[in-house]
């Protein structure tokens, strides 16, 4: 008799069913996809280092904030890292409704945390009270809190904040390979970055959600 062994089930799959998250995203300016079609999407180190040309969405006292700061597990600058994140709407887009046709969320299946080196951090990477993880099973995740990086009202909690900008941190870079779909605020973004898709001769699920956004 034959016995059919069950599929495995991917590490996405897996955390979505235990923790109810995923996929990630990183957040970018619709004038960055072609540089990140072509180089990937590169760490501030890196692109200093590179001297890359870029359209920064964040705001400079914050990445100044983030600049100062040392992973305790990897000794390593927070500027080293592609930070990506396991929730939507995150609070950085609030102060950027007028600028929502520019923005694209670049999506990410949860298998990259399996990308060597990844840390995890409990919130937002630049809070004093953050804490990091370096990835290393499923069970890493129960320090984060689903429930707030899932929620899209925080009010005046700013232990709720914090905790939903949980961050994936990816040393240095990610290759445009790994990205598995984009979501865009319109059609009109959406035919922008065909544009470049198709250029290049890539297919990419692309979709106009403006749920993601933060609407004046």
């Amino acid at each position: 008799m034959l016995y059919l062994l069950p599929m495995l089930k991917s590490l996405s799959q897996q955390i979505k069913d235990k923790y109810q998250l995923g996929p990630a995203s990183h957040i970018t300016h619709i004038e960055n996809l072609e540089s990140i079609v072509k180089f990937g999407i590169k760490s501030h180190s890196e692109m200093k280092t590179e001297k890359l040309k870029y359209n920064d969405l964040s705001n400079s006292s914050v990445q100044h904030g983030r600049s100062q700061k040392i992973i305790p597990e990897t000794g390593k600058n927070l500027h080293d890292y592609v930070p990506l994140f396991f929730g939507w709407k995150s609070p950085m887009l609030m102060g950027l409704q007028d600028k929502n046709e520019d923005i694209i969320y670049l999506r990410f299946l949860l298998d990259i945390l399996n990308t060597p080196g990844t840390v995890i951090s409990d919130g937002n990477a630049r809070s004093n009270v953050t804490k990091f993880y370096l990835f290393e099973d499923i069970d890493d995740l129960s320090n984060l809190n689903p429930l707030a990086i899932n929620a899209v009202r925080w009010g005046r909690d700013d232990e709720k904040k914090r905790q939903k900008q949980a961050e994936i941190l990816i040393v240095e870079k990610i290759l445009f390979s790994q990205v598995s779909g984009i979501i865009c605020y319109s059609e009109k973004t959406k035919k922008l970055v065909m544009d470049i898709l198709n250029k290049y001769a890539i297919t990419k699920h692309v979709t106009v959600n403006t749920g993601w956004y933060f609407v004046p």
